[in-house]
């Protein structure tokens, strides 16, 4: 059976609890009676510890109620709310899920001034753990979006340098060493990794005071990765693993960092996956539904100066947005156009313009809350130079009823894939490896 290594989220486990939230809400006007309480959770926030989960919220209450006058008047109230969910195996760095609603909300009017009111929760909790798994693929069922792996490595190095102390010390008590600002790129068959090492040197001057030095060492990596491409995505995560000094002189310090850094290459692609009753449970985005749409894009841009001719275009779509509603996708972008044109004494200049669109895609079957990738690439590219009254006066005002005008056709399609979330027991034909 062929199979496919894969990065996968693996459901550590997953539960639903019940919390109820009770509070006496001060009314600033007396009242007759409850009419209605509109409850809702706010600034959900939550925190994977050992075996639990830490859930912390804000309920956020309307009352209607009414006062003086027999009006209905408004009174909004803010309610904390905590939970905790038992998730064995759940680890810190492990990442969570976490859904909540109100299942309802129980009210009585203690006094004209005060309504005391208990409302009841529920949230649904769910620890993924990223590995990469040799998963088996089958010929029929169910069509899954994956992340499959081209490559992944990990190569050690080492970061040095010599720093010089801004005053004699007597001795080195520590030094600590951090990473910050890490990025990588992808490029052909390889990945490259960029950072730096903060170091911090705590030690003891001539005059018996312990002092504290910090120095930032730029390092870059380049890791193998046989099939990697630019395009595609990426993930590096270097480590420390171990830090030397050495005193050469009162004011000088020899460090050694040796670091160990992972880099993993993958590409989305669509599969069938062969599923289990005793494999790993996975979360996977099953595939709903697709489509594509071609759109013509038409603008007309000023150029700054007259031109006689346009040398070339580059249209790239950036800025991509998207909305799923039922059994459509909008979408929204930029085109970001940059003009080569000749122009004054035959020079070439290079002008950018932006232009803003937003089209929608007939998705069947989407509906909102739906997952949406959406591909664009630019099919077609057509310019004409116009005469164009219309553009900003310069100041040679002979100039502006000449070429300055740029007419542009661009045909953009959009490939949308439309997935919904699901969780399989996948067949596993490999290892594991935790991310």
């Amino acid at each position: 059976m062929p199979d496919m290594l894969v990065k996968a989220d693996r459901v550590v486990g997953e539960n639903t609890v019940r919390a109820t939230v009770g509070s006496a809400c001060a009314l600033p006007r007396p009242a007759a009676r409850i009419v209605d309480i509109v409850a809702s959770l706010r600034d959900l926030t939550f925190a994977v510890q050992t075996e639990l989960v830490q859930i912390s919220a804000t309920l956020r209450e309307l009352i209607y109620y009414v006062g003086p006058g027999d009006q209905i008047y408004q009174h909004t109230e803010s309610v904390p709310v905590t939970a905790l969910a038992d998730i064995p195996g759940a680890e810190p760095g492990m990442v969570a899920r976490v859904d909540g609603m109100v299942l309802g909300v129980t009210r009585a009017l203690a006094s004209p001034y005060q309504v005391d009111q208990t409302a009841t929760l529920e949230f649904l909790v769910r620890v993924t753990q990223t590995q990469s798994l040799r998963l088996a693929l089958a010929t029929a069922g169910p069509l899954y979006m994956v992340d499959r792996v081209i490559g992944e490595s990990t190569v050690p190095s080492v970061v040095e340098a010599a720093t010089e102390l801004p005053l004699p010390a007597l001795e080195i008590r520590d030094v600590i060493a951090t990473l910050n600002g890490v990025s990588n790129e992808v490029l052909t068959n390889q990945v490259i990794v960029r950072g730096s090492v903060v170091r911090e040197i705590f030690y003891v001057s001539t005059d018996s005071v312990e002092r504290c030095f910090q120095e930032e060492v730029p390092f870059t990596q380049a890791i193998p990765l046989d099939g990697a491409r630019a395009g595609m995505r990426s993930e590096a995560a270097p480590r420390i693993e171990r830090v030397d000094r050495e005193m050469r002189a009162s004011t000088t310090v020899n460090h050694r960092v040796a670091l160990a850094t992972y880099a993993q290459v993958s590409e989305a692609v669509q599969v069938r996956l062969a599923t289990s009753p005793t494999g790993p449970l996975l979360r996977v985005d099953r595939v709903a539904t697709e489509n594509a749409k071609q759109v013509m894009i038409e603008s007309t841009g000023c150029l700054t100066e007259p031109a006689s001719s346009v040398r070339n275009i580059h249209v790239t779509v950036t800025d991509l947005a998207h909305e799923v509603l039922r059994n459509k996708v909008i979408i929204q972008g930029v085109l970001h156009q940059q003009v080569f044109y000749v122009g004054a004494q035959d020079l070439v200049q290079h002008q950018v313009e932006d232009v803003p669109f937003c089209v929608f895609v007939d998705t069947p079957g989407a509906r909102p809350g739906m997952n949406a990738y959406v591909t664009p690439s630019v099919e077609y590219v057509q310019c004409q130079l116009v005469a164009d009254g219309s553009c900003p006066p310069t100041e040679s005002p002979e100039e502006d009823l000449l070429l300055r005008g740029l007419h542009q056709r661009v045909v953009v399609e959009l490939f949308v894939k439309v997935t919904d979330e699901a969780q399989i027991r996948a067949t596993v034909s490999g290892t594991s490896t935790p991310q």
